[in-house]
């Protein structure tokens, strides 16, 4: 199976990617203030940040990485909603 034909994460993932971001949210926002960051789920460890949300998606890509791949999150500490 090559990466662009893996299956969205499964609704468990998904909560388990949500309670890995709420347990971990002080630490992110100290390391990546106000960035869009990449964060490897099977790890925990973040593949990459950036401010700008296309330039993380494009720095993905060269690494051989999709956003099925990973998990992003935006740390902020004002409240935003994102449509994507």
């Amino acid at each position: 199976m090559t990466t662009s034909e893996k299956a969205a994460p499964s609704w468990e993932e998904v909560m388990r990617r949500e309670r890995f971001f709420n347990d971990n949210y002080k630490r992110f926002l100290t390391e990546f203030p106000e960035q869009f960051f990449a964060i490897d789920p099977t790890t925990g460890a973040v593949v990459a940040a950036n401010p700008d949300l296309a330039d993380l998606v494009a720095d993905l890509r060269q690494r051989g990485l999709t956003v099925w791949d990973v998990a992003i999150e935006l740390i902020s500490e004002q409240s935003r909603h994102l449509i994507l």
